[in-house]
């Protein structure tokens, strides 16, 4: 599964001793919807990918456990949209007689809610006609739209790059959110997943989704513990006029020397403290020529170092 193949939904739920998915032992989380909580037998969604996603792939995923998307925009041409969710709601109907005791998840049509989308309206009659149970919406908020899908009992996860937007969709009555962070693919925003869900996770205990640098079980796990985001600071240091601070990435503390020996955060501190009377541009130069000494061979990472002189 890709980077932009899966959305995982339990990132940042653990709020209260409501329930929701299987937690580990002593785990709490959110309260999530009827849909989202019974049906599913891993917290994610299969994104709906451009071409791509197709009835076929849908209804493998739904069978699987997983929330099936894809794109309206996908069935071409208009009439297309009404014969595939027709052959979904059939396959996954039809499955669930087969299966009782272990139904398909629900499935979900990716709506572009963008003025420039001229087919917008028909497709929506569409997705209401068929009940599609969840509806992604991308690229702005509507009111309009989520009235229509909440018109039939169908719940709305629109698509964020940053708070500024996630408020914005709350407010318009969207039932959750897809943060799409870094790492994401198409339009992806620059903020790193966790630090998305952390601001998000501070005013909205509703369903988030993450989309964004997970691409392997391991990173899905990752996202139902509920250590994965600190919502408090971590460290506070008050700074005073003339302090230095250095910003540097771990290509610096991560140097080896020959016999294999790694520079590390104390190696680093030291060479800052030993150069630190010296002018910020020269000490900034003395520190890359003394961590490039340290090193044995090039560097395996990259390295950026800014130095800031607080006036």
């Amino acid at each position: 599964m890709g980077h932009t193949l899966a959305r995982v939904l339990a990132v940042g739920l653990c709020v209260n001793d409501e329930g929701g998915l299987n937690a580990a032992a002593g785990g709490t989380w959110m309260a999530l919807p009827d849909i989202l909580r019974d049906k599913l037998r891993l917290p994610v969604v299969g994104a709906p990918l451009f071409i791509i996603s197709h009835p076929a792939l849908v209804i493998a995923q739904c069978r699987a456990g997983i929330v099936g998307s894809f794109p309206a925009l996908n069935a071409r041409p208009i009439s297309q949209l009404d014969e595939w969710l027709h052959e979904i709601t059939e396959a996954l109907a039809a499955h669930d007689r087969a299966h009782p005791e272990r139904p398909a998840a629900p499935f979900a049509v990716n709506q572009i809610v963008h003025k420039s989308n001229a087919r917008l309206e028909e497709d929506m009659a569409m997705t209401v006609k068929w009940k599609a149970p969840l509806v992604i919406t991308s690229l702005g908020a509507r009111e309009d739209v989520n009235e229509a899908v909440h018109g039939y009992g169908g719940l709305t996860l629109h698509d964020i790059i940053n708070n500024r937007f996630a408020h914005k969709a709350i407010e318009k009555g969207a039932d959750g959110l897809i943060a799409v962070a870094a790492g994401a693919g198409g339009h992806a925003g620059s903020t790193s997943p966790f630090a998305l869900i952390q601001d998000i996770r501070a005013w909205f205990d509703g369903p988030l989704l993450l989309s964004g640098a997970i691409a392997t079980g391991l990173q899905t796990v990752t996202g139902l513990m509920p250590d994965a985001v600190d919502t408090g600071a971590a460290l506070k240091i008050p700074v005073a006029s003339g302090d230095r601070v250095i910003l540097y990435t771990d290509g610096f503390t991560e140097s080896f020397n020959k016999g294999d020996d790694m520079l590390g955060v104390e190696g680093l501190a030291e060479i800052v403290r030993e150069t630190s009377k010296l002018p910020l541009n020269a000490m900034t130069q003395e520190i890359v020529n003394r961590v490039a000494a340290y090193r044995h061979g090039p560097a395996a990472d990259d390295m950026s170092l800014v130095a800031v002189e607080i006036p």
